[in-house]
């Protein structure tokens, strides 16, 4: 029994206008997200009492970080391959499947689609605030002390005054 292959990604013009106005709406979350102020926390360091314990220890401290760091890196370029083949993947299996829809339907090819539009590429991001975390924590296990301050960066004209934090 020759079953029919089913038709490329044909969506529904109603399903089409849902995507829209959903991306329409998240493009306006995010223009109006980058209105108000934006805020960072920066560290003031302390340093421990000087000592060759003292010393060694916070190298160790950077050490750990900047291991850490090369982890981050790795991870994200592990990320953007994998990225890269998934969608080269996708778009391949839409080119597949578009090809054989007008192998089976050579005198309607408006009945196939090449939906190479719908194959999104995963977005990669370097987590490194984690190398941070890790950092301070070992300088403050080391003796040292930090203390955060969280200041505006930009539109800082509708900011209230800066918080710090205690030590």
């Amino acid at each position: 029994m020759d079953r029919a292959a089913p038709a490329a990604f044909d969506p529904h013009p109603k399903v089409i206008g849902q995507i829209m106005r959903a991306l329409l709406l998240g493009v306006v979350f995010f223009l109006l997200a980058g209105c108000g102020p934006r805020y960072e926390t920066r560290y003031i360091y302390t340093p421990p009492a000087d000592s060759p314990q003292t010393r060694q220890c916070l190298q160790n401290c950077e050490f750990q970080r900047q291991q850490c760091l090369v982890i981050a890196d790795n991870n994200q370029q592990l990320c953007e391959l994998q990225a890269e083949n998934e969608a080269f993947r996708c778009e391949a299996e839409s080119r597949y499947y578009y090809e054989r829809c007008l192998n089976r339907n050579p005198d309607q090819p408006e009945r196939c689609r090449y939906p190479r539009a719908f194959c999104p590429r995963r977005t990669c991001w370097r987590n490194d605030g984690r190398c941070d975390d890790l950092y301070r924590s070992c300088y403050t296990s080391c003796g040292g002390s930090i203390r955060g301050e969280t200041v505006c960066t930009a539109n800082c004209e509708e900011a209230p005054p800066p918080v710090t934090t205690p030590p």
